[in-house]
């Protein structure tokens, strides 16, 4: 390579290095809302887990949950961090309507970014199913980002349970404005 060429070669990888971190930040915990939420059904038992959830100790969405509208068995539930590398596994959890499923920690901490969710169910049939989803782990510590984030496609786990009793909340109204607004 001629040696002019190679302020162009250290601008050039400069400029992917500076857009690609600010596409991976904007794709870890600022892009929380771009995957859909994990929702199915088997048999006869509809299922969905939130897209994103804060774990910041406010009680409000602080762990990822996991909703149906009957009993289901997870026999194994899997969830790995954008390298890959698992973060939290468990067996053969009895979910009856809802449960918790995960604190938002890995060894101890909270780790926040997208995470992959692996899910394998059997319902009271028999019948059994893998199913795997994005879900956004933001620790949300306040103050928000400095510029305003869109949360028209989050799915918190208190709009779910709202949906589920018929009764209202503005809990992710409110989380959603202080974690991303």
């Amino acid at each position: 390579m001629p040696r002019e060429s190679l302020p162009y070669l250290i601008c050039l990888l400069l400029s992917i290095a500076i857009f690609s971190c600010d596409k991976d930040r904007n794709s870890s915990i600022y892009g929380c809302c771009d995957h859909p939420w994990l929702r199915g059904e088997l048999g006869n038992i509809s299922f969905v887990t939130p897209n994103v959830f804060t774990p910041n100790g406010d009680g409000i969405n602080d762990q990822l949950e996991f909703f149906c509208d009957s009993t289901i068995l997870i026999r194994s539930l899997k969830i790995y961090n954008a390298s890959g590398n698992l973060a939290y596994q468990t067996d053969s959890i009895l979910a009856d309507r809802y449960i918790h499923i995960w604190d938002g920690k890995t060894k101890g901490e909270v780790k926040e970014g997208i995470y992959t969710v692996s899910v394998f169910l059997e319902a009271p049939d028999g019948s059994t199913g893998n199913f795997n989803a994005k879900v956004c782990c933001n620790e949300c510590l306040y103050p928000p980002p400095p510029e305003p984030l869109d949360c028209n496609n989050c799915l918190f786990g208190d709009q779910i349970l709202a949906n589920m009793y018929g009764w209202y909340t503005n809990y992710p109204i409110i989380e959603c404005e202080l974690c991303f607004q």
